[in-house]
């Protein structure tokens, strides 16, 4: 994680899926979370699995973007170099293994950066997509 601020960050890791991306819903959880990045509910970031989609959200001052990979090719016990990034008036960004592979824009400015992060869950803690990060 590196320079978070109100208008531009970016957070690095490495996460391992125990699990397909194609079952990680089929654990008693429909919408398992890689990560949530969580201030309040007007300013957060989370990286999740909606059907067939991994989709990221970013709430910045109370106004959502999206970006959204169709289809995405996760096999568990394989390691993925994931990047987020997002800038204000600009775009939000998800990169894995220096690939991009969804984009939503223009990213409105947080009202404050995320507090904490929540790794293989979101803030309820039941969200859960089985894995290791680093």
């Amino acid at each position: 994680i590196s320079n978070l601020s109100t208008t531009a960050g970016t957070i690095n890791f490495t996460f391992t899926p125990r699990h397909s991306f194609s079952t990680a819903g089929s654990f008693g959880v429909t919408s398992p979370v890689i990560f949530e990045a969580y201030t309040d509910a007007n300013n957060y970031m989370k990286l999740y699995k909606s059907g067939t989609a991994l989709v990221l959200d970013m709430m910045g001052s109370g106004v959502l973007r999206t970006a959204s990979w169709s289809n995405p090719t996760l096999n568990a016990n394989t390691s993925y170099a994931f990047s987020v990034s997002y800038i204000s008036g600009g775009d939000l960004t998800l990169t894995v293994d220096s690939v991009s592979k969804a984009t939503g824009t223009p990213v409105s400015a947080l009202t404050s950066v995320p507090s904490t992060i929540y790794w293989g869950s979101d803030r309820s803690g039941i969200n859960q997509y089985e894995g290791t990060f680093r």
